[in-house]
């Protein structure tokens, strides 16, 4: 699996950054470092699943902007996935052609770290767009207070809630990474051959297609994962969502 990097009260957490792009895909440029506060939420308790600690149901990420000298986007993930260096190959087994023509080759123009959670939100299925972005936006994290940090009174919470849905990109690149080192799939999809019922799991995203609705990423089995849409922001797709957030953007960690 990813690097796992000691955590608060003694616990690790998994982390996919330049070194582990490395040994599975490629080069990519130097990290940016991760915030001085990182312990202190990677050790917080998680606000989605009760009873676990945030290093525990979270993957720390690396977003480059390149890999191998070659912008970072859809396109390229799609490509490389097939091939790694060492660990598990996967393939996005529908590609859907307006998703690849209008966002396909969109990617960052510098690297970033995300914390993203490593499933949906539990009761995030069968709602509305605008009602799962809500869900995202009502999570609250609590931060672990180590003893020679002085916080103000009511500063260990962050004050605003830090997630937001990831962007397809952002689901792509994390289910490879955790597939590749791993061999476990995320955001799976089960068939009635594997046993059980046979169910899907997917998360709507936050970008969108020019009919203005949201891209979708999962069903990921045995022959890939899809990337596409359900030309609905309705509830009747199923979808759920996952949420994270860029770690630039929380200056309580800085």
């Amino acid at each position: 699996m990813g690097k796992e990097e000691p955590g608060a009260g003694g616990m690790a957490w998994a982390k996919f950054g330049k070194e582990e792009w490395g040994r599975y895909f490629g080069l990519v440029p130097d990290e940016p470092a991760l915030p001085r506060r990182i312990k202190a939420l990677m050790g917080a308790s998680c606000p989605i699943w009760k009873g676990k600690k945030v290093c525990e149901t979270h993957l720390l990420v690396l977003v480059p902007s390149t890999l191998n000298s070659r912008r970072m986007c859809m396109n390229l993930m799609a490509e490389v996935m097939q091939a790694p260096k060492e660990g598990n190959a996967c393939s996005i087994r529908y590609y859907w052609d307006k998703m690849k023509a209008q966002r396909g080759l969109e990617g960052p123009e510098a690297c970033y770290w995300i914390l993203i959670a490593k499933d949906i939100l539990p009761r995030s299925t069968n709602k509305l767009y605008q009602d799962q972005q809500a869900l995202a936006r009502a999570l609250q994290v609590e931060l672990v207070q180590p003893e020679d940090i002085k916080l103000v009174q009511g500063a260990s919470y962050l004050q605003n809630s830090p997630y937001k849905m990831p962007t397809a990109l952002e689901m792509v690149i994390t289910m490879v990474l955790w597939y590749a080192s791993t061999g476990e799939r995320l955001l799976k999809e089960t068939s009635e051959e594997e046993g059980g019922k046979q169910s899907w799991t997917n998360t709507r995203c936050r970008d969108e297609l020019l009919h203005g609705c949201p891209i979708v990423v999962g069903s990921f089995r045995e022959s890939g994962m899809c990337v596409y849409d359900y030309h609905s922001c309705g509830t009747d797709v199923g979808g759920g969502v996952v949420v994270c957030m860029k770690l630039d953007d929380i200056k309580e960690l800085k």
